[in-house]
């Protein structure tokens, strides 16, 4: 998992549509061999896997700074209730996050919390060995 950097200021939110295309871009970037996804050895990443180890670090951590509203928001995506239609993908869930029902430091705060962890994905970042997301 990404080790996320303490939040920016609140004008410095990410483009969402250029999240949405790091989400994608970290699923079929190339993997170390001792990378903590399986590098080189696993054919594909599973992208509903990823994304919700991911949301359910940022529930845990929204939870444990008090954040209820960010919390329950992504409750609602990690239990994606679509009443049998497909959920959506991510990335278009990343890009919808601008008309998500949030304050807007929140929505922020939520935006740049998902960069640090697809820049990290999509190698924008340095990442530590061992560590793909």
């Amino acid at each position: 998992m990404a080790l996320l950097r303490p939040p920016a200021p609140d004008d410095a939110t990410p483009d969402l549509a250029e999240l949405g295309a790091l989400w994608l871009r970290g699923l079929n970037a190339s993997h170390d061999a001792g990378c903590g996804c399986g590098g080189l050895f696993v054919p594909a990443l599973s992208a509903r896997l990823i994304e919700e180890d991911f949301l359910d670090y940022l529930h845990g951590r929204y939870e444990r700074e008090k954040l209820a509203e960010l919390a329950a928001f992504i409750d609602l995506r990690r239990r994606d209730d679509t009443r049998g239609a497909p959920p959506d993908t991510f990335e278009r869930w990343i890009g919808a996050l601008g008309d998500a029902p949030l304050a807007v430091a929140d929505r922020a705060r939520l935006a740049r919390d998902i960069a640090v962890f697809v820049e990290s994905m999509a190698g924008e970042t340095r990442r530590g060995p061992g560590v793909c997301y």
